[in-house]
């Protein structure tokens, strides 16, 4: 039916029956039509007959009717119902009927926005549900494993800083040779592989370990932990403690720095002659590699200049004990000097050598070396050593 015969049907009917036409303001074009060619074909006598599409043998009405609208045509009631839009013809208007599931469901414009409505929130509530999901799956998926724990078998060499009980410090070498079964550490401790004692109630905790050895007769506890590559930490026996610092022998060192490959090879080769003409005492070699302003900023000893450090230097090499010097590998960093040369920084170690002695490590410390380039030749201008321990 066009829009002009569904007004013409619903003027008959308004004159006919007891249906208003403001009732059927609101239906949709297409349901309207729908609706009013329906009710218009149906006959006086139809009592009883659903009014749908298709058939239904098992549309027996026989519960009451809710939000239902009451029009009567002719002999015949018919139950309007305003929320789903359902026609059923009965005799009598007190039966109580409810729409059979079963009937064809002529939708108003209310129950059409409504059902909109509920569409959308549950697509909407599907929609979170995924994006939810799918933002747990992506936490899930970028959480990483946990790292194993570590292995401390192996040989560990470094330094170890006894504190007395008078407050002095004496720097020593230490030497740990681990065995790691589990939970259970073993294997043996002390100032060089010549001198070990036997490790003891060791065990390993993730990232620390704890053990003791024996020391002069009296037990001496161990408590290190791995950081960065080190095992630090603290060793006790009755009044006496040290600082204990080691790194697995055999690792790979860390990269040296430097936005220059070049400048930091020709720095490294200087630090290397500058430093071997130290241990083999050669002192013609070292004043030909320190700048004559020389300014020497030492922790402890405050500020020498070039005559001062060539004295002390000649004093040293003639004394009965041999010197040595050793930079920590990896730690090495270069850094340009624009119109002036270059900056070194880094750690060593110095290690001493008594008569009828073994070496031991005397102290460790961190370097700040600013060389000059003058005339094609570099020159140790002005030296920082700090941190001493």
């Amino acid at each position: 039916m066009d829009a002009t015969a569904v007004q013409k049907t619903i003027a008959k009917l308004s004159q006919r029956t007891r249906i208003s036409i403001d009732f059927f303001t609101g239906y949709p074009p297409n349901v309207l039509a729908k609706y009013v060619s329906t009710l218009a074909q149906t006959r006086e006598g139809n009592t009883g007959q659903v009014l749908r599409e298709g058939s239904c043998d098992d549309c027996k009405p026989r519960h009451r009717t809710c939000h239902s609208t009451l029009a009567i045509r002719d002999d015949a009631v018919w139950i309007l119902d305003g929320q789903l839009g359902n026609v059923i013809p009965r005799k009598n208007s007190h039966d109580e009927i409810e729409p059979p599931a079963c009937l064809s469901r002529i939708t108003s414009m209310t129950s059409w926005r409504h059902d909109v409505k509920l569409s959308l929130q549950a697509f909407l509530t599907a929609a979170l549900f995924l994006l939810l999901f799918a933002a747990a799956l992506n936490s899930s998926a970028q959480t990483p494993a946990a790292a194993p724990p570590p292995n401390f078998s192996g040989r560990w060499t470094g330094h170890f800083d006894i504190t007395t009980p008078d407050g002095s410090i004496q720097n020593d070498a230490a030497v740990l040779i681990l065995k790691q079964d589990g939970a259970v550490i073993a294997g043996s401790a002390g100032e060089n592989e010549g001198q070990q004692s036997e490790i003891k109630s060791g065990k390993a905790d993730g990232l620390e370990i704890q053990f003791t050895i024996d020391s002069q007769g009296s037990p001496m506890l161990f408590r290190l932990r791995l950081e960065a590559g080190h095992l630090k930490g603290d060793a006790s026996s009755g009044k006496m403690t040290a600082r204990v610092d080691v790194t697995r022998a055999g690792a790979t060192p860390a990269p040296s720095v430097s936005p220059e490959p070049a400048l930091f090879s020709e720095i490294a080769r200087m630090d290397a002659l500058l430093f071997d003409a130290y241990n083999q005492r050669d002192l013609e070699k070292i004043k030909t590699l320190f700048a004559p302003d020389l300014e020497f900023y030492h922790d402890r000893g405050g500020l020498t200049r070039y005559q001062e450090n060539m004295d002390s230097f000649k004093k040293t090499f003639e004394g009965p004990a041999r010197m040595r010097r050793e930079l920590a590998e990896g730690t090495l960093e270069v850094y340009p000097l624009k119109g002036y040369g270059a900056v070194e920084i880094g750690i060593h170690r110095f290690y001493t050598t008594d008569p009828g002695q073994k070496e031991r490590l005397t102290a460790t410390a961190k370097f700040v070396h600013v060389w000059q380039q003058k005339d094609g030749e570099w020159k140790l201008a002005r030296v920082i050593s700090y941190d001493h321990h």
